[in-house]
């Protein structure tokens, strides 16, 4: 056999890795979330990595030898197949380098396998191969070698924020090297020491060993080697404030680069310079160096460092006030991180998604992203980044105690953000521990005494300052204001304020610019200066109105106004209280328009982009994935009700399927976000404003209409009402007083007793009548004089959104208001325009009718038997359903028709609903055209199918549910099991009424809770009904609560007489029917008679 001499590799390369991490803050009112900004990770100074096989003597087959050279050729792609493909080589030589016994052999094998490994993120793996090489370097003599794995296992060791002992492996490697007199060795373990001082915040010690490593690589003439300490030495400056000094060191850096050619590190100190320009306030020109880094990165192919960059563009678009584009740059950001293994990136993006959603109000959906980066940041080692989240876990908990009133959440925000002092101080991280200072002064303001506030503050204050934070300046400066405002010191309040203003328009942060234009406003107010506060007002709105339209999705637009609604209310309130002041001047017609102008503006957008037709143009793989998602969402919520309905099912089981439906519901609502930013038809979509008094006036309202509107506030709350030829308004009570009145009408107005004795019964009406009396005299008696003879037409505001205004009384003595009016309910007074931009045609006797009613939902229903449609099916037992009521009460039936307890999921079967529908299939014309969905055909797919826009009328009796939490998962249940007896998808959820397209004048909802949903501020109710409006549906009856089957039956047969035989408006049917039944004794309930209410259009 051919021999070859005793060293088969030569290691010629000294690789040197500086881990960058600066943090620029985000905010978002008057409090701090830490956001790391990621920098990148510098790449070996030997660029090349020339690891050559040498032909000389050796006992090791030529086919080894190939095998070795093949996996140095695939490694030095610097790709993640490259890597991978070199392990696979060197895995299988393993086994005969092993067998040689020679270890300079397995040392150089060993160090090769660790350092792939490395590269791809495998660190533990990386880190075993590295130590396994250390004891052949020292058998074979070979002092550089071990050098050499010294030095990548002190690198892996500071990752894992071990520094001690990064800091010793370093100085054996740096004895070594000085031993064997290789500079270029030198040059690269002092410059890891100095990276190592960088993270623990001694920038000082950092650049006094990159400046001994840039002499050295100066006298060897390496160019790359010194544009990379260069751009170390700038960074190192940047996290010391001196941006310009950091600017000098970069811009002799990049030229160094650009020569040799090296790229990436180009596009690296290209991203950094964006960093300077970032903390300076500079976005744009930060986006400027950032998009030139991407197009070098891109085309060198780093899916790591691209991820990288985006995380920053996202940072930037984020801090503008732009927060789709900085969702956008996350989410392309997070797959490419996964791509290419960089878990710490991936960490660290999970929380920057988590801070777009906190500033957008989704506070729970924020909670999810924290605690999914919380566990791969301790993972990985990176010990800034848990600061980082346990901070924002803290302040969101806050958030969440202070909506939720819960004491027990302030605790954990506490808890959250002492351990977030403690390591960001232990690890040097002045900005976050500035960060969480802030937070915690935000808490101390809470429960402690303003002094004790104000001296956290002014700790926080000098550390900012220090780190040249001018974002979190502007912030920290602006919460000092507000402890001197509750001090009373009004002069040092406004000095602080300016400051913060100043700051926050220079930075061009226009959230904080708005939240600071509300406090300003808010102390200029306190002072008398109520026309001073209004102007400055008018400014805050301004910014949250441009702020609100650069949103693409729906539901991220309609919670961040949400957060934004005691901006408008104080608004409301200036305006009032000048009328006030100045009856005759129009503030109250203003306050009006504001009114308006906060609230359903989603859902004023939302049927404007029906009228578009937003999905015209799209590329149909983009549709076949939308209709795949939703098919996925049908699927899990079968699986999700079959999981929560047996007793069998564990906590764990439960909580995956909850964890699996809420990520598709986000991957669905982030694909409609997509389909929107595509769309041509979106992009040429012009929002509607809202209507004034005098438009209003104008174009919607008739001689014989009154609209009422109410804004309820903490403070006041306020009532207008307009006629075609009045405005009045009106001063009413604050929600603390009128919520518990509200809330005590609508329990006892759905509480009936069957079976009590006649005086009980009697004594309860009275107790009704009065608490009605008592509301309506809040509420409504201001303007009873206005509504004599009038249609009323009611935007209902808070809790009053769950009551009907039938029940309510205008006159002295108890007189349901729809004893006398018709009442339809609106969103808005908008909401009708935009639903006059279409032609809505007349309810007519011949109106073609679609009818759906007695599905098929369970096993033991007889008509899977083949016993035909009038057979009896068994009541199945509920799950979890605890009754204090008769047996044989009708409440208890009206249980069975709503599941909005995900826990009551034994679908009963609906006979009344077939009693329903053939009552009213009966008062229709012999030539109606007419759709009759029963048992079986009651399913979705008839629903969702074109024929149904055949149809003027549609009816839909069944079963619905309501998720109040996730409003897009609400819906109606529909037949679960076909003619054969195979399940299928009978659920209707709110995401697949979106897709519908109705001509229907009239749909009724014959379901429980149908007009109920998520009440979101700014928003009302988030449920059905939208939905259907999107469709194309301007009148929709729709019910308030649970309403028994012989009950809803009688309502919709003569419902529907009124409205076909005695040819009155859907309005007046309505009026008519609830009269009727509140005449007669069975049905004199409220109960019974005004759960159904109508919303759209009257005529």
């Amino acid at each position: 056999m051919k021999t070859k001499s005793a060293t088969l590799f030569t290691l010629t390369t000294a690789i040197f890795c500086a881990v960058f991490n600066a943090q620029i803050p985000a905010q978002s009112a008057s409090v701090l979330e830490g956001t790391p900004q990621a920098t990148l990770q510098s790449k070996p100074l030997s660029s090349s990595l020339p690891l050559l096989a040498q032909a000389q003597e050796s006992s090791l087959s030529a086919e080894v030898e190939q095998l070795v050279l093949e996996g140095l050729a695939a490694f030095q792609t610097e790709t993640e197949e490259g890597y991978k493909l070199a392990i696979a080589n060197w895995e299988m030589v393993e086994p005969e380098v092993l067998a040689s016994e020679r270890p300079d052999d397995i040392a150089l094998l060993y160090l090769l396998l660790g350092r792939a490994y490395d590269l791809l993120g495998q660190n533990q793996t990386a880190l075993k191969y590295y130590e396994q090489a250390l004891p052949s370097f020292r058998s074979a003599g070979d002092l550089l070698g071990e050098a050499r794995a010294l030095n990548f296992i002190g690198l892996l060791q500071d990752g894992f924020g071990e520094r001690q002992e990064a800091f010793r492996l370093y100085a054996e490697a740096l004895a070594l090297s000085e031993q064997v007199g290789d500079l270029e060795m030198q040059a690269t373990v002092l410059g890891n020491i100095g990276s190592t001082h960088n993270a623990l915040g001694d920038k000082l010690k950092a650049i006094e060993f990159y400046d001994q490593s840039v002499e050295i690589v100066r006298e060897l003439g390496n160019k790359n080697m010194e544009g990379t300490l260069l751009n170390n030495i700038g960074f190192a400056y940047n996290d010391l404030g001196e941006k310009d000094e950091a600017l000098e060191y970069y811009d002799q850096a990049l030229p160094l680069l650009k020569e040799v050619g090296d790229r990436r590190m180009e596009a690296t100190v290209l991203n950094n310079i964006g960093l300077v320009y970032d903390s300076l306030g500079d976005k744009p020109k930060a986006l400027d160096f950032y998009d030139q880094a991407l197009v070098i990165i891109r085309s060198i192919g780093d899916p790591t460092m691209e991820a990288t960059v985006l995380n920053n563009v996202g940072l930037a678009y984020d801090a503008l006030g732009e927060k789709q584009q900085a969702l956008d740059a996350y989410q392309k950001s997070l797959p490419l991180s996964e791509l290419g293994g960089a878990r710490p990136m991936v960490g660290t993006t999970l929380n920057n998604i988590g801070l777009v959603y906190y500033s957008l109000g989704e506070y729970d959906q924020a909670l999810e992203y924290y605690q999914q980066s919380l566990p791969i940041s301790r993972a990985v080692g990176d010990r800034q980044m848990v600061a980082t989240s346990l901070n924002n876990l803290g302040l969101t908990y806050q958030v969440l105690a202070q909506q939720r009133q819960h004491n027990e959440l302030y605790l954990k925000a506490y808890e959250f953000y002492n351990e977030s002092l403690s390591l960001s101080t232990e690890i040097g991280d002045r900005r976050m521990t500035a960060t969480t200072l802030n937070n915690l002064g935000l808490i101390s303001s809470l429960i402690d005494e303003p002094q004790d506030t104000l001296e956290i503050f002014n700790l926080a204050l000098p550390i900012i300052r220090d780190v040249g934070d001018r974002r979190m300046e502007a912030t920290t400066l602006g919460n000092i204001a507000l402890v001197h405002s509750n001090l009373g010191e009004f002069e040092q309040a406004l000095n602080f304020y300016n400051q913060a203003l100043l700051l926050a328009q220079a930075v061009g942060d226009r959230s904080a610019e708005a939240l600071n234009l509300v406090n300003l406003a808010t102390l200029e107010y306190e002072q008398g200066q109520s026309e001073v506060a209004l102007n400055t007002m008018e400014q805050a709105i301004a910014i949250v109105e441009d702020l609100r339209t650069k949103v693409v999705s729906p539901e991220l637009r309609q919670s961040y106004f949400a957060t934004v609604q005691t901006y408008y209310q104080f608004y409301i309130k200036l305006l009032m209280e000048l009328d006030q002041e100045n009856p005759g001047q129009g503030f109250a017609q203003r306050a009006f328009a504001a009114s308006e102008k906060s609230r359903a503006r989603t859902l004023l957008e939302l049927l404007t982009e029906a009228n578009a037709d937003i999905r015209t143009g799209i590329d149909s793989d983009l549709l076949e994935q939308e209709k795949t998602l939703l098919a996925q969402l049908n699927s899990t919520e079968a699986e999700r009700i079959e999981i929560y309905g047996t007793d069998q099912s564990t906590d764990i089981e439960k909580e995956q399927v909850d964890v699996t439906l809420s990520a598709l519901v986000t991957e669905y609502e982030a694909l409609q976000d997509k389909i929107r930013r595509l769309s041509p038809n979106y992009a040429d979509l012009k929002y509607p404003q809202t209507l004034d008094v005098k438009t209003l006036q104008n174009q919607i309202l008739d001689e014989d209409t009154i609209l009422l509107q109410y804004a309820l506030g903490a403070e006041k709350s306020y009532l207008w009402a307009v006629t075609k030829n009045e405005f009045m308004s009106y001063e009413l009570p604050s929600t603390l007083e009128l919520n518990p009145l509200i809330n005590e009408a609508r329990q006892q107005i759905t509480d009936v007793r069957e079976g009590l004795p006649s005086a009980r019964q009697q004594q309860r009406q009275q107790d009704r009548q009065a608490t009605l009396q008592e509301l309506s005299q809040v509420i409504l008696a201001p303007a009873a004089v206005q509504l004599q003879g009038k249609r009323v037409l009611v935007v209902a505001d808070g809790n009053l959104h769950y009551l009907p205004f039938s029940i309510l009384s205008s006159t002295s003595d108890y007189e349901p208001l729809s004893d006398r009016h018709e009442i339809i309910n609106l969103p808005s007074a908008s909401t009708l325009a935009i639903l006059r931009q279409q032609a809505i045609a007349p309810i007519k006797q011949d109106s073609s009718f679609a009818i759906f009613a007695d599905p098929v939902f369970n096993q033991a229903d007889c008509r899977l038997q083949g016993q035909g449609a009038n057979c009896a099916t068994p009541i199945q037992p509920q799950q979890n359903l605890e009754l204090e009521i008769p047996e044989n009460d009708l409440a208890l039936l009206a249980l069975k028709r709503s599941a909005n307890n995900f826990e009551q999921v034994n679908w009963d079967r609906l006979p009344g609903t077939r009693t329903e529908a053939q009552g009213i299939l009966e008062l229709l014309p012999n030539n109606t055209e007419t759709l009759k969905a029963f048992d079986f055909e009651a399913n979705r797919d008839i629903l969702m199918g074109d024929r149904l826009q055949n149809y003027e009328l549609i009816h839909i009796a069944t079963h619905g549910f309501l998720n109040a939490s996730e409003p897009e998962l609400s819906g109606l249940v529909l037949s679960l099991f076909d003619e054969n007896q195979q399940l299928q998808n009978g659920f209707l959820r709110l995401n697949d009424v979106f897709n519908l397209k109705l001509n229907a004048n009239l749909l009724v909802l014959s379901a429980c809770e149908t007009g109920l949903g998520e009440n979101v501020q700014g928003e009302g109710l988030v449920g059905l009904s939208r939905g259907f409006m999107y469709a194309g549906v301007p009148r929709i009856v729709m019910s308030l609560w649970q309403v028994s089957d012989e009950a809803t039956a009688e309502f919709m047969t003569r419902f529907y007489r009124n409205l076909l035989e005695e040819k009155l408006t859907a309005a007046a049917a309505l009026k008519e029917t609830q009269r009727e039944m509140r005449e007669e004794t069975q049905w004199t309930h409220p109960y019974y008679w005004s759960a159904f209410i109508l919303q759209g259009e009257w005529n």
